[in-house]
């Protein structure tokens, strides 16, 4: 489903594209450390800059899912490696993967969407590479911004536990759009950690506790709708202010 109040033209696609090959240079290395999957399925993959990334490391399998509006003469992996779904909806694929991408990409949902698509997202894979706006985070079309701790319930309904390790290498890299330095998080099949060494050890470590901060607002965020506040509004920015010190305290308390 195509939203109607912005327009996916080749501008749109051609700034998106910068945005994700800045980020998908650092990322993608710190993901094949810890996973090395061999192959890679990307919901909502825009032209596929990631995926063109995988596959630069040695993924052999991949394949991008997204509408039919994506401009196919800007992909950036093979159009016989591209699938044009409708990602409101739930869908099952003929094949598995050893992982899941969906970065930035709920947000543009339907609000009932959000299971169907973390169910999508599951049944493709043991891994998934996830993120998605946070509330009054604002940009095209965002109609279904929610906390990172919301869409981890929905992954723990499937058994996928939250290993927060990305953030924290990235977290400062201003090469990197702030979004993804905000929201990025990697969700394991519980049954599956053991097949990850280092991410169980982590996860043993740092996120097997009752106290797990997923829900945070990087400085850039913040900043960018201070200074910005005729785009977003500024009672956009108070209240996601307010948002996040009422979650913090319900964390804390």
């Amino acid at each position: 489903m195509k939203p109607n109040n912005v327009i996916y033209d080749s501008i749109f696609f051609h700034n998106e594209k910068a945005l994700s090959e800045s980020a998908s240079k650092r990322i993608v290395p710190l993901v094949m450390k810890c996973v090395q999957p061999s192959s890679v399925v990307d919901v909502g993959c825009g032209v596929g800059s990631f995926l063109n990334y995988f596959s630069q490391y040695g993924v052999q399998r991949i394949l991008g899912i997204d509408g039919d509006w994506v401009p196919k003469d800007q992909l950036e992996i093979s159009i016989s490696n591209f699938s044009s779904k409708s990602l409101n909806s739930y869908f099952k694929l003929d094949e598995s993967f050893d992982m899941a991408v969906c970065l930035e990409v709920g947000e543009h949902l339907e609000k009932n969407s959000a299971g169907s698509l973390v169910k999508t997202l599951v049944d493709l894979a043991p891994v998934v590479l996830f993120s998605a706006a946070v509330p009054h985070q604002g940009g095209d079309s965002h109609i279904n911004e929610m906390w990172p701790c919301k869409w981890a319930n929905y992954f723990l309904k499937h058994d996928y536990v939250c290993i927060d390790y990305i953030r924290p290498l990235i977290w400062n890299d201003s090469s990197i759009p702030w979004w993804y330095r905000q929201n990025i998080m990697l969700y394991v099949r519980r049954s599956n950690l053991h097949l990850y060494p280092f991410l169980k050890e982590y996860y043993d470590k740092f996120e097997n506790t009752d106290f797990k901060p997923l829900s945070l607002i990087h400085p850039d965020c913040y900043l960018h709708l201070k200074l910005n506040p005729t785009q977003y509004g500024i009672r956009s920015s108070f209240l996601l202010f307010l948002s996040t010190v009422r979650n913090w305290f319900k964390k804390k308390f």
